[in-house]
């Protein structure tokens, strides 16, 4: 299935494939610049592909780098920050069934 640009700015796309039970989603974070700041009732999985920089999971920062994996709990605060000279690329998913109605932006 093909996926679908949600999200466009000057510091990064997002595109994503939405089923009944599963949203996946790709990120292109542009160097330099963060993701925005967010929270949702609903866990998250983040897969980095290429880059480096940070991630923030309520007040922690944690280094991430290519092929590393992290998983947001349901509630806390999150965003990524691309801190290297090239973009970064990442995936994420999470249970729609969890969603409850509510629309995540990412």
């Amino acid at each position: 299935m093909p996926l679908v640009l949600r999200k466009q700015d000057e510091r990064y796309k997002v595109w994503d494939h939405r089923t009944p039970e599963l949203t996946q989603s790709i990120t292109i974070l542009e160097p330099g610049c963060e993701t925005t700041g967010h929270r949702h009732p609903w866990p998250e999985s983040y897969v980095f592909i290429v880059g480096t920089g940070r991630l923030r999971v309520g007040h922690t920062w944690s280094p991430i780098r290519a092929l590393s994996a992290y998983s947001i709990p349901a509630n806390r605060f999150h965003k990524v920050m691309n801190e290297g000279h090239t973009i970064m690329a990442f995936c994420c998913a999470w249970q729609n069934d969890s969603e409850k109605g509510l629309t995540n932006t990412h």
